[in-house]
């Protein structure tokens, strides 16, 4: 008999008490040492939970956050979390991102590594 595996990280739920807790501490010192101009258009690849997508929206004044993430349990938590309007998550990769071409001033990732929608791993 097979047994069924399941992605531990694949639920919101089971991954942010492990990792997006530590996201946001970190972000902040990312963010200021971007030191991105306020106003702008961010792009988040390999958004998760979109922690780094609110610690964005909470301290560098964008016009609008895009998080992309190969994941549907982490989109589904993101936009259940992030209710910033100015907030959008969408369901991609790193090798098809589903926004216009220069459409961010700024282009970000929490993520050590980015993988495709199939698992396979581009870094």
């Amino acid at each position: 008999m097979a047994i069924e595996r399941k992605d531990a990280w694949a639920s919101g739920e089971a991954y942010e008490p492990y990792v997006g807790r530590w996201s946001r501490l970190v972000a902040r010192h990312f963010l200021a040492w971007l030191n991105v101009p306020p106003g702008g258009d961010w792009l988040d690849i390999g958004c998760g939970t979109g922690a780094l997508c609110q610690q964005i929206l909470d301290h560098a004044s964008p016009r609008r956050v895009t998080g992309v993430d190969p994941s549907d349990g982490f989109v589904a938590f993101a936009r259940q979390k992030v209710t910033d309007p100015r907030a959008t998550f969408q369901l991609g990769d790193a090798q098809e991102i589903p926004v216009a071409d220069d459409s961010a001033d700024a282009t970000v990732s929490g993520s050590d590594k980015f993988r495709s929608r199939s698992g396979e791993s581009y870094l």
